[in-house]
């Protein structure tokens, strides 16, 4: 600017040292700059001298009042203007540097995109290099603050039912979305994609994906879907609607962000219920058959009590039992045939004379007496005498008639504590004195 049209004003420290970019489709004022060609070639070095170079702060000289206004560089297609400005909103430093943004232009602020109306705050960074690509241009050795313009398209944005008129300069679709602070998730649909080139007037739709609370069956999940009703969002999950299925909220209610939609499961299964019955055995005596020996004449079968049931489930939890069919088989007995011929032997004994035996034993015989036994009544209820023969009736059962060779004949009558097992004790009536000696002896079952 003409060192006659300067303004004198106080020094804003707050805009010293900050480096806006701003984007937009250029119209060039006519140039009041001064063009040094030095700042071009220095600005190549920018991002090298950034990786080495701490952030300049201001001296205590440099925080007196500059009357002379605000170092700027502004570099626009190429061509570098610098100049000192007065205003402190993007669009009057451009209009001092010779330049005009236009309504559609862009300010980018540590990578965002701002107005041409906001107040420019710099990076220390970029300031510093701009300090060193300023030095020749600028007598007083300010920090100069670095404006770059480039040029933006503008694109309509149609977001949840809201078109939004954007300018930008990024190369796709994504990128554009992406700088103006609009998400889009995996979920999301965006339509062109992502990797659209950019262009001007292009239509951008964004449909965001809405969070639904999803209980099938019982279980529970979070879903992103695209679905407009809840029918919508069965189907799109693949879930098919049984007959009895309770769905809530019905499936026309529109998808909302945060709905919860609960499908219950109704289901009618068949089963069938088992119950085996055992099958009893029968016995056939068989006269002609050698005494034990048996055999099976028929092995029979077992039972069978068969229902059949419609089960409700909700949700794979049984309600109800219906019975619908039951059917029963009756068990088939098990029948054996079992030997009843005994074979009869005949001896002769002294004391008791010819006779026909069915088997014969070994046993210890001992003797007693009501006296000894303590009392004159046996187990059996008869009174002590002779011919009654305590038994152990596991081996000799009570009432079976014997041969006791030198004693005669006896029945088994009674018992006693010490009669166990081969063991007997022959009865006789109290005052008479026993032949009998104690011994083992064999004896014969009558029958």
């Amino acid at each position: 600017m003409p060192e006659g049209k300067r303004r004198a004003r106080s020094y804003n420290p707050k805009l010293a040292g900050m480096t806006l970019h701003l984007h937009r489709p250029l119209r060039r004022l006519p140039s009041r700059g001064r063009l040094h060609a030095a700042i071009v070639v220095s600005l190549a070095a920018t991002l090298a001298i950034a990786l080495f170079w701490q952030p300049l702060a201001r001296s205590s000289a440099d925080d007196t009042a500059d009357n002379a206004g605000l170092p700027v560089l502004a570099l626009a297609e190429g061509l570098s203007y610098a100049v000192r400005a007065h205003a402190e909103a993007v669009a009057g430093a451009l209009a001092e540097a010779g330049l005009d943004s236009g309504p559609e232009g862009l300010v980018l602020r540590d990578g965002q995109e701002m107005g041409p109306h906001s107040a420019y705050i710099l990076k220390p960074l970029y300031a510093a290099a701009g300090r060193v690509a300023a030095l020749g241009a600028f007598s007083s050795g300010d920090m100069p603050i670095v404006l770059r313009l480039e040029r933006a398209v503008p694109v309509t944005v149609q977001e949840e039912g809201l078109a939004i008129p954007l300018y930008s300069s990024q190369k796709t679709v994504g990128e554009a979305l992406a700088a103006h602070g609009i998400r889009v998730r995996s979920y999301d649909r965006v339509y062109p994609p992502p990797d659209t080139p950019l262009s001007a007037g292009l239509q951008i739709l964004v449909r965001h994906a809405r969070a639904v609370e999803l209980t099938v069956g019982g279980q529970t999940s979070t879903t992103y879907t695209q679905a407009h009703t809840v029918g919508e969002l069965l189907a799109e999950r693949g879930i098919e609607m049984g007959p009895r299925d309770e769905l809530g909220p019905p499936a026309a209610t529109a998808i909302e962000d945060g709905l919860s939609v609960n499908l219950v499961l109704v289901r009618v299964r068949r089963e069938v219920e088992e119950e085996w019955i055992a099958r009893s055995t029968i016995y056939q005596d068989d006269p002609n058959l050698q005494s034990g020996t048996s055999y099976v004449l028929d092995w029979g079968s077992d039972g069978l009590l068969r229902r059949e049931y419609h089960v409700l489930y909700r949700n794979d939890r049984p309600l109800s039992w219906t019975l619908i069919a039951e059917t029963y088989q009756a068990p088939q007995d098990q029948i054996v045939v079992r030997a009843t011929y005994v074979p009869v032997n005949t001896t002769t004994v002294a004391d008791c004379g010819s006779f026909s035996y069915t088997s014969s034993l070994t046993v210890y015989a001992t003797w007693y007496d009501p006296a000894s036994a303590g009392g004159y009544i046996t187990a059996t209820g008869i009174p002590v005498d002779y011919g009654v023969v305590a038994v152990d009736p596991s081996v000799i059962p009570l009432g079976t008639r014997m041969c006791i060779p030198g004693y005669g004949i006896g029945v088994a009558a009674d018992t006693g504590g010490a009669i166990v097992g081969s063991i007997i004790d022959l009865g006789y009536p109290d005052g008479v004195i026993p032949a009998w000696t104690t011994r083992y002896v064999q004896i014969y079952i009558l029958d």
